[in-house]
């Protein structure tokens, strides 16, 4: 239950209902999820997705807490 199709932005497209079995549908549009800029504020708030990565920071943000089972 409350499965969900998203677009590129995490926008929910479809929501199934969650107390009963269901198929939902949805269009995703694939020239929204190729772009990977996103513009929050011109000129103040942008981000780029691929450029703005910073891979030599990943394993700090998955390394196991200590003492975490």
């Amino acid at each position: 239950g409350l499965s969900k199709i998203v677009d590129a932005s995490g926008h929910s497209l479809a929501v199934a209902s969650p107390d009963r079995e269901e198929i939902i549908y949805g269009e995703v549009r694939l020239e929204s999820a190729r772009q990977k800029r996103s513009i929050f504020s011109p000129g103040e708030f942008e981000v780029d997705q691929i450029n703005d990565r910073r891979p030599e920071l990943y394993g700090l943000i998955t390394k196991p807490k200590l003492g975490s089972d």
